[in-house]
């Protein structure tokens, strides 16, 4: 049974929303100024390097929860700058997949301790051990399709 959107749901969302935010914000911050990356472009290159250098686009764009059109020209100019390349993929010649260069997972690594580095602090400075179990526990739950 649903139960209605009380006011402690309400604020708990708020609460939600904003420290996601925040995060990401900084995140953004941190990246282009450090090394003029954009989040979702980390974001994709991310993806890719833990998939083994390649996705197919459609998944990734999922992932992301991305508008399509912003993630086609994310993609765009990802290819144009030589970070990924596309291809049709072998298995059905429809979907596109996307693949790592090497010149993509140099950039990741250069810009992944800055996105570590923020989400440690926000993760560590605020939460305990037992406030990330919790936390994880119940995104998991709003995540759940």
């Amino acid at each position: 049974m649903a139960r209605r959107l009380d006011a402690e749901r309400l604020a708990a969302w708020q609460d939600f929303s904003l420290a996601a935010r925040r995060v990401r914000s900084e995140l953004e911050r941190s990246l282009r100024v450090e090394h003029g990356v954009e989040l979702a472009l980390y974001e994709v290159l991310d993806l890719l390097e833990v998939s083994n250098g390649q996705g197919r686009m459609q998944e990734v764009a999922d992932s992301l929860v991305i508008n399509r059109s912003t993630f086609t020209r994310l993609i765009d100019r990802m290819d144009s700058a030589g970070l990924v390349t596309r291809e049709l993929t072998p298995e059905d010649g429809r979907g596109i997949l996307l693949t790592l260069t090497s010149k993509g997972s140099r950039m990741h690594s250069r810009a992944r301790p800055a996105y570590r580095r923020v989400v440690q602090r926000a993760f560590n400075v605020h939460l305990t051990d037992s406030d990330l179990v919790a936390l994880q526990r119940i995104l998991g739950k709003v995540n759940e399709p």
